[in-house]
């Protein structure tokens, strides 16, 4: 019932007054494409932005389209987004109630609820409420697939389309989901070579090798697009828009684990605090896939920041980070519950819960649009 209660209350953050909340210019776009039932055809064709790739954009014109009987206003173009937002809440959950039970999945529940990262951006008709879902598919369905590989089981048909489809989907939301996608791409690899002999390691090279293939041969006109980006904001020919990296890049994890606030640098010291006093109860396949999961976050996290240091040409946001922003309370989650208080179990999770109230004044303010 609690956790019930969890999912309920974070569904409503997301969904409750859409139409009533501050319009940012970046959703002009989305709206004016779902008032006007732009051509989906000529968006891919001829795309506005060399940054950004189309296939977000699309959203609030299918989901107008599937409902033509209302008005095309702000809320009816942020639904499809709050919808990916709901949905990145209740994936994360079931996924830890399947590797580490109910309590873990409680605690996520609340943490992913209450994120005000995830509801601001699961509010707002724009890229980065499906790059969060997307990208958080395909990790923890990557983590499925290390868990499973590095015990001897080769990947099933099935995983890899499942795989490929989380890929794909993750790589057009947006650019800055390439950096913890190719960090899966490369790890899945790393196990098919590590872990498997003769014919099993071929057939697991074989199925690498067709599933990057297909994802390469749809994202192939955006890769030659960003690369020319790239150049071009080497060059100085191209400015990028944003803050000074330098000054956003050690607010990063304070910001997806609670916000630039008293609670973001306090969750980020009580998992620091955490990952010292204790190391994680290892219990087999579940043991292995945090393990995978630890490894798959934090060299995506390192990575993100290259990506973004790199091609921002010393400007980022924080929304380029959107990627791993989910994944961050589900590890946080896991680990809390899973690691190294002595008891382990409810108390863990019990204890964890403290100070959680004053989130909540941020998330009423996200949900308002203020």
């Amino acid at each position: 019932m609690l956790l019930l209660l969890f999912l309920l209350g974070g569904v409503f953050l997301r969904t409750a007054d859409l139409a009533r909340s501050a319009t940012r210019s970046d959703e002009m776009n989305q709206i004016r494409y779902a008032q006007n039932d732009e051509s989906i055809l000529r968006l891919w064709q001829s795309p506005p932005w060399l940054n950004q790739i189309v296939f977000a954009d699309t959203f609030s014109i299918v989901w107008a389209r599937l409902m033509p009987w209302r008005v095309v206003d702000e809320g009816l173009a942020r639904e499809p987004y709050a919808l990916l937002g709901c949905l990145t809440l209740l994936v994360g959950v079931a996924w830890l109630w399947r590797k580490e039970g109910r309590y873990a999945a409680l605690l996520a529940a609340l943490w992913l609820g209450l994120s005000p990262f995830l509801i601001y951006h699961a509010r707002e008709a724009y890229f980065y409420a499906a790059c969060i879902f997307f990208s958080t598919g395909m990790a923890l369905q990557t983590v499925n697939m290390l868990a499973k590989s590095s015990q001897g089981t080769l990947p099933t048909p099935w995983a890899w389309v499942v795989w490929v489809a989380w890929m794909l989907t993750a790589c057009l939301s947006h650019m800055s989901a390439w950096a913890l996608s190719g960090v899966a791409s490369l790890l899945l690899l790393g196990t098919g070579i590590r872990y498997f002999r003769g014919g099993g390691r071929r057939r697991f090279l074989v199925a690498w090798g067709i599933a990057n293939l297909v994802v390469c041969l749809f994202l192939d006109r955006w890769i030659w697009l960003a690369i020319s980006l790239m150049l071009q904001v080497g060059e100085g020919t191209v400015e990028n828009i944003g803050s000074s990296f330098l000054w956003i890049a050690p607010r990063v994890l304070p910001m997806l684990l609670g916000g630039n606030n008293a609670v973001g640098w306090g969750l980020l010291g009580l998992v620091l605090l955490m990952m010292w006093l204790g190391r994680f109860r290892k219990r087999g396949a579940s043991g292995d896939a945090f393990f995978w999961l630890s490894i798959l976050l934090g060299s995506g996290i390192v990575l993100t920041y290259l990506y973004v240091g790199v091609v921002g040409g010393g400007l980022g946001k924080w929304a380029y980070f959107s990627s791993v922003s989910a994944l961050l309370p589900i590890w946080g989650a896991w680990w809390w519950v899973g690691s190294g208080a002595r008891g382990g179990g409810r108390g863990d999770t019990d204890s964890a819960w403290r100070g959680w109230p004053s989130w909540l004044s941020g998330c009423w303010r996200c949900r308002r649009g203020r």
